[in-house]
């Protein structure tokens, strides 16, 4: 510019131009140029560009490329393919950058131009995205429903797993009620949910769900052109922007509906944005928009999908591809399906019958497993493999009442059990549970107990159960149970259905009681004198019992003798031996039988073997063996294990106080029992003393002969089948029988199991007794006790937390504690227990199974 304005001045100051030139060092042109010019003019063609090598192909390449419009975008002519096409096969001399500069002037000529667009309030544009969103843990796509005031920019954005139908009309309901007011016009693009048919004459053709919506609302509905974004511009930006600012990073939330509360609040703090060109923000400008709009109707548009169809054979009805189920008695009947964007609602006549959540899959089937429980107690047979019922999750209270429903009652058990769950058409699974838990740890096992337990928690009331008498496998009471609340038919039916099984059972008498609240009621007893009712099926039970006590008698003993021989055979030392293989193999069969009333959800069976092996270990056994032949210890051999078995009965009671025997307590037991093993032990190798002496005379006694290893394996085997078979019968036959004979199953684990079990301790200290030889008599109940109190209830305890019911701890665990301190006496003091005192010690025990048969004396030697 600066010698512009020299050449100009010396110019005009009387200087030639060819002075100039030669002045300034210029050609004689460029003064001219400056003296018509003030400034540069710049450059200008007057001459469209030659393109010498090209023009001869232009038209070859504007036919390509005219035919590209026509087949997808990812498979058209770039500049390097038309390069190569002209190069191969036209014979092209020209270079590549030619040819690209000429696909890019063409396409910039080629591009639209817009017209900018006014947009009065009260009018709107919707449109819908996709973005991928994390609800409930499952990443998935999210279709977000956007409507957009062009006029003051203000938007709504709600998520959905589809864009269906129901999902457009859902989300301008939502965003209606969010404005509180309704737009006068909509644009929308020509979605097939909206739009089912394009006419000749450019009109739309709505589907029957929009049209509706639009008459209920009231709005005229505007469309853009096919494939044509700009004609809703502002809205598919919108799109654009939701996507980019609400869900980067990708979203994670726990349900949909907390997602769109959060993106309801995202559009909410949006209106507080001032946009590039406004004054205002995007909340002052709303207002001129909510006064052009429409008020909101009286009621808002039901967004449903509604269809027809057929309940099938198996109780379901498809819907867009899915099968839902309804409940069975509807089977083969007509029915309306009403779809919602989050449940599909099913109906018969007048009535609902089936609501699920809806499936956006395909040939999906959503089952209720309510709805098939009618039929599954029918047909019982299918209970297992019933596809409704796989996959339900139910509280670990329902598997064990199962369990226990099935060991007592069989197939009718199974039915039972299929009763209660039925308690879930009219009750919460909450409170099923409760009453459920109430019910297993009352052992009140019976439908119409749970039944009762949940009418009186759903009325707030205290249960009124006589658990006294009351007998599992049959309802044997009548309770004043409210009968204002009906839990449904087929319950009562049920109910009034085991009340004449009763009366068909056998004779019964009639005693008046009285409830927790001091009010009368009345309650069946069986007449336990003469033949007990179904006395066919008593005696089944009791051969089944006494089957069971053989063979763990014979599979316990088989099972020591073989293990005592392989480890003979293999060099283990008689110390080792007897204080694991004899002192706790002994007690194998109180540890299979304990385990499986623990898995069978039999608690109290258990405890009661446990408690009670113990005490029939000392007053039993000891005082058969001293009945037979004076026994005669020494006090050097007991002093460590009796005092470990004292501060083993003592630990037991400590823990039983507190109602449970959990898993921490088991580990704490099995610990010490190991700490005690490997103690004893270690000490008896070091120095053989009395002890030594007497743990290597309990092994030489189980050692009758040398026998093979084969044999001795093929005998210990055959020994843990024998006792796990047995256990299995014992304890099923146990909680068969005490029902039966009007006693719980604590009472029957104290009595007839724990005698049963302790059989292979009565005959190795009666043999011990007949050699003379009373220390093995003696350490064979003390090691015994030790494993039963510190091994099988620690084990127990593993497996499941093991209850202790209010009945043991009134008698039974003092009792075990007291003769653990008459045992540990006599053998610390070294006094010979004589046939005088082994017959004191029989009475003893018969007194105590007195007290175990009759309630009332239990009671009173309780209270003392």
């Amino acid at each position: 510019m600066d010698l512009y304005l020299k050449v100009r001045l010396a110019c005009d100051g009387g200087m030639s131009q060819r002075e100039a030139a030669r002045h300034f060092g210029i050609s004689r042109d460029t003064v001219r140029k400056m003296m018509a010019y003030s400034v540069p003019p710049g450059y200008r063609r007057q001459a469209p560009v030659r393109r010498p090598k090209l023009d001869a192909f232009i038209a070859i390449i504007d036919r390509w490329l005219d035919e590209d419009r026509a087949v997808p975008r990812k498979q058209r002519h770039t500049a390097k393919r038309v390069f190569d096409r002209l190069r191969d096969e036209h014979g092209f001399a020209g270079g590549y950058t030619i040819i690209k500069d000429y696909m890019r002037e063409r396409d910039r000529r080629g591009q639209e131009v817009f017209v900018p667009l006014a947009h009065p309030a009260g009018h709107g544009q919707a449109d819908f995205g996709e973005a991928v969103v994390i609800i409930g843990g499952v990443e998935q796509k999210a279709h977000f429903f956007v409507l957009d005031l062009p006029h003051s920019d203000a938007c709504y954005v709600r998520a959905y797993p589809a864009a269906v139908a129901e999902a457009w009309v859902d989300g301008h309901i939502h965003a209606f009620a969010f404005l509180g007011a309704v737009p006068q016009s909509i644009v929308y693009d020509n979605d097939r949910c909206l739009v089912a048919k394009i006419l000749p004459d450019g009109t739309r053709k709505r589907t029957t769900l929009f049209s509706g919506f639009l008459s209920h609302y009231l709005i005229r509905d505007r469309y853009g052109r096919p494939g044509k974004g700009n004609d809703k511009g502002s809205v598919e930006g919108l799109v654009g922007y939701a996507r980019r600012n609400f869900m980067v990073p990708i979203p994670r939330f726990a349900t949909w509906d907390a997602f769109n509360l959060w993106l309801e609040e995202q559009c909410r703090r949006r209106q507080g944005d001032r946009l590039r060109g406004e004054s205002e923000t995007i909340g002052e400008r709303l207002q001129r928009d909510l006064a052009a709009m429409r008020p909101l109707p009286a009621s808002p548009f039901e967004a449903c999908d509604q269809a027809s169809g057929r309940v099938s054979s198996q109780a379901l009805v498809r819907y867009r591809t899915n099968d839902y189920s309804v409940p069975v008695a509807y089977g083969h009947q007509d029915a309306w399906i009403r779809g919602y964007v989050d449940e599909v609602v099913i109906g018969c006549g007048g009535e609902t019958i089936a609501r699920h959540p809806r499936s956006y899959g395909r040939e999906d089937i959503v089952f209720d497993p309510l709805h098939y429980l009618p039929l599954i107690e029918h047909k019982i047979n299918a209970l297992d493999q019933a596809a409704p019922l796989q996959g339900w999750e139910l509280p670990e209270a329902f598997a064990t009442l199962r369990r226990l429903m099935e060991a007592r009652m069989g197939k009718q058990g199974r039915r039972a059990y299929v009763q209660v769950l039925r308690l879930l058409e009219s009750f919460e699974l909450a409170d099923l549970h409760a009453a459920i838990k109430q019910a297993l740890h009352l052992g009140a096992i019976s439908f119409d107990a749970i039944k009762h337990l949940v009418l009186c928690r759903a009325e707030r009331r205290p249960p009124r159960l006589d658990l006294a008498i009351y007998g599992a496998g049959g309802s044997q009471w009548i309770a004043a149970a409210p009968r204002s609340y009906s839990a449904r038919q087929g319950s009562d039916a049920a109910y009034a259905d085991v009340q004449v099984g009763l009366l068909r059972a056998g004779p019964t008498r009639c005693e008046p009681g009285v409830s927790q609240e001091g009010n009368p009621i009345r309650r069946l007893n069986f007449h336990t004198s003469g033949s007990f009712p179904n006395s066919g099926i008593c005696r089944l039970i009791w051969i089944e019992l006494i089957i069971g006590l053989a063979l763990l008698l014979g599979g316990g003993e088989a099972l020591v003798k073989g293990s005592v021989s392989v480890a003979t055979r293999l060099g283990v030392s008689q110390l080792m031996i007897g204080l694991t293989l004899v002192g706790f193999g002994t007690s194998t069969p109180e540890l299979v039988s304990s385990l499986e009333a623990t898995l069978s959800g039999a608690p109290g069976n258990a405890v009661g073997n446990v408690i009670g092996s113990n005490i029939a270990n000392v007053l039993l056994i000891l005082g058969v063996s001293a009945l037979i032949l004076p026994i005669a210890t020494r006090k050097e051999a007991f002093r460590r294990d009796g005092f470990a078995l004292i501060g083993a009965s003592v630990l037991v009671l400590v823990v039983a106080l507190s109602g449970e025997i959990g898993p921490w307590s088991g580990g704490v037991f099995l610990v010490l029992l190991t700490a005690y093993v490997a103690y004893t032990y270690a000490t008896e190798k070091m120095s053989s003393d009395a002890s030594a002496e007497m743990h290597s005379a309990q092994a030489e006694a189980h050692v009758a002969t040398r026998l093979p290893i084969w044999f001795g394996l093929v005998l210990a085997f055959g020994g843990i089948v024998g006792v796990v078979f047995g256990a299995d019968l014992l304890v099923g036959a146990a909680i068969e029988l005490a029902p039966r004979l009007g006693l719980s199953e604590t009472v029957i684990g104290l009595t007839l199991v724990a005698v049963g079990t302790s059989m292979p301790e009565l005959a190795t200290s009666v043999m011990a007794a007949i050699r003379g030889n009373g220390d093995v008599a003696f350490g064979n109940v003390v090691g015994s006790n030790i494993f039963n109190a510190l091994g099988i209830l620690g084990g127990c305890a593993l497996v499941a937390p093991v209850a202790v019911s209010p009945e043991i701890m009134r008698l039974d665990v003092w009792v075990m504690v007291g003769t653990a301190m008459l045992l540990v006496l006599f053998a610390t003091t070294g006094r010979r227990v004589s046939r005088r005192e082994g017959g004191v010690f029989l009475a003893a025990y018969g007194l105590y199974l007195v007290a175990q048969f009759a309630p009332g004396v239990r009671d009173f030697v309780g209270l003392i």
